[in-house]
């Protein structure tokens, strides 16, 4: 921060006040990508006069005690998750960095292992699995550590389990941060041993009477002789074949209805129809089976690749189904179109189904604006003036375009809008003043862009202000003629020789800034340095003309004065120099609320 001068005093850093170099990132801070617990570090690397101040942002808001060239966290967790950016300060500016987003990542985690199975030869089998991480997470089911071709789903089913099916069975699950294998689940198989039941009296009620073939002879061994049958259609001593026909009727008394998704939509900001930006908050609508629940919800790009898990964001109510919900979204991570891709299963997690959403096409660049007519510092003696410009969007397109002309405190719409062209007509409420016209266009996801910057003068005869008659110029006098200032005026140089500099700061940062743009609670000073000893006036106006702050002093040859104050209006202002009763220089700085 650069120290103001004391009274009479030369500056220690001549060239920090004269001519400072405002900061310059030549490295900005990268995106960060690491999982749950790990420490990050953003930094950057930035040239500029020194000395140098830093303060690091999430999302935005600055972060406490974040004051130097890196920000480190030791250890991460999700609500770290963010867009990270610095702000850098010295007397000649600032600059603020690009966005580095931080994503963290968690490994996965087996909520519930698979368990063992014992199957008659020829029944189905099914192991499952179920596990928490950060998405997407892929599984792969293994036999005997052998991963199984095409068993990649959270659920491992086997139509008709055979001998050679025994054995222990896992599943890898894995995502970009690390792997885990659940507890291993067994399988075993057995030959039906159907029970041998003597014949009854009521046998022939259930199968019919039985043919010469099957009836005892004489003599011989009843279990030579005797047919199994079930007693009723749920006797556990079924053959493998018959519990099957039994399971299938069963299934026809009792259908379980198919789980689907419908409607599933996701829907932008108001306004803005097809089209989303970073940092929109997105709607999410649709219906699901009823008694199902949500195993997951993800953004995708429109080639499948994983961009955010949004399912902490979704609820499906159990009675009805109805899906409903909206998640905040920080970045698309350069897709150029999203979808959302969700994931419901019944309560029991017997049945799953999957459903995509439509998709929204992602506009991440800003609209166009320019002014092209007036030029910089044109003169009017004449009203109203004309301004006319260009105004264009390549994707979502134009949503408004409006114009001030008090430097940006406040914008209102042009008069018209037509094939990427805009007008706007406007009488200047005073003569003899400066207008500062900035033009601005937003488009339909409400990135926005502003114009160069365009200065007008209307009814002014000449560019300078003229002198006011109570400092008229004081030619080549000595100091000891003017009251209140007795030092010499020896060695003065002529009026081309004594232009004195100065800077507009502000008292509280000692910061000068090139934006000239200060808030209205700001305390206020000028510095000035005489090169030759010098009378020097500095005025304060208003855009109107009207003075606010007016002070007249001499300054010794190579010294400094400050003058403080502090504005209790709001708008744009002209502080005007005069040496020896001649305008010098001026420039125009904006206050703000």
């Amino acid at each position: 921060i650069a120290k103001i001068p004391a009274k009479d005093s030369p500056p220690e850093h001549l060239q920090t006040l004269v001519n400072p170099l405002s900061p310059v990132i030549s490295q900005h801070p990268e995106p960060q990508l690491t999982d749950a617990g790990n420490s990050v570090t953003f930094s950057i690397s930035v040239s500029g006069d020194s000395p140098l101040s830093f303060q690091w942002m999430k999302n935005g808001e600055n972060i406490d005690r974040a004051t130097s060239d890196s920000y480190t966290i030791a250890s991460v967790s999700q609500n770290d998750e963010g867009f990270f950016s610095c702000r850098v300060i010295n007397d000649a500016g600032t600059a603020v960095s690009d966005e580095a987003e931080l994503y963290v990542m968690y490994p996965p985690r087996i909520t519930n292992n698979p368990q063992p199975q014992s199957k008659k030869n020829g029944e189905s089998a099914a192991f499952s699995v179920t596990a928490s991480g950060s998405p997407p997470l892929s599984f792969q089911w293994k036999k005997d550590s052998i991963d199984i071709p095409g068993a990649t789903s959270d659920i491992y089913k086997i139509a008709s389990v055979q001998k050679d099916h025994e054995g222990a069975y896992t599943c890898a699950i894995r995502n970009e941060s690390s792997e885990v294998i659940s507890q291993a689940a067994g399988l075993t198989v057995f030959e039906p041993n159907p029970e041998i039941i003597p014949q009854t009296p009521d046998s022939e009620d259930i199968a019919g009477p039985a043919s010469e073939q099957s009836k005892p002879k004489a003599g011989s061994p009843l279990s030579e002789s005797h047919t199994v049958l079930p007693t009723s259609v749920n006797d556990s001593r079924l053959p493998s074949d018959t519990v099957e026909a039994t399971d299938s009727i069963d299934h026809k008394l009792n259908p379980q209805p198919s789980v689907v998704i419908r409607h599933l939509s996701m829907i932008s900001p108001s306004g803005q129809g097809l089209y989303v930006h970073n940092g929109n908050v997105l709607t999410f609508k649709g219906t699901a089976s009823p008694h199902t629940i949500l195993v997951s919800a993800r953004l995708e790009d429109n080639r499948s690749h994983f961009i955010r898990d949004v399912s902490k964001g979704i609820q499906i109510t159990p009675d009805t189904g109805e899906i409903s919900g909206s998640a905040f979204v920080g970045s698309f991570r350069g897709a150029d179109a999203i979808l959302l891709r969700m994931v419901v299963q019944t309560s029991k997690g017997n049945q799953s189904a999957e459903c995509t959403s439509n998709t929204l096409l992602v506009d991440k660049a800003p609209p166009q604006i320019q002014i092209t007519e007036p030029k910089n510092r044109s003169y009017f003696n004449s009203s109203p003036i004309q301004i006319h410009g260009i105004a264009s969007d390549n994707l979502s397109g134009i949503a408004r375009v409006e114009i001030s002309i008090d430097g940006g405190s406040t914008y209102r719409r042009v008069d018209s809008f037509k094939d990427g062209k805009w007008e706007y007509s406007f009488s200047p409420p005073a003569p003899n003043s400066e207008y500062a016209i900035i033009a601005r266009s937003t488009d339909v996801v409400g990135l926005a862009a502003i114009s160069d910057d365009l200065t007008i003068r209307y009814n002014s005869p000449a560019p300078r202000i003229a002198s006011s008659p109570a400092i008229q110029k004081i030619a080549k006098t000595d100091p000891r003629n003017i009251k209140d200032y007795p030092s010499r005026n020896a060695g003065k140089s002529d009026d081309n020789g004594g232009i004195s500099t100065y800077r507009i700061i502000n008292i509280k940062s000692s910061r000068f800034q090139p934006t000239e743009l200060f808030s209205l609670k700001d305390d206020m000073a000028i510095i000035v340095k005489g090169y030759g000893g010098n009378v020097v006036t500095i005025k304060i106006m208003t855009s109107s003309g009207k003075t606010v702050f007016e002070l007249t002093d001499y300054i010794p040859e190579n010294k400094y004065k400050m003058w403080k104050w502090k504005l209790s209006q709001t708008g744009i202002f002209q502080a005007a120099l005069f040496v020896d009763g001649n305008q010098k220089d001026d420039v125009y700085f904006k206050i703000i609320q």
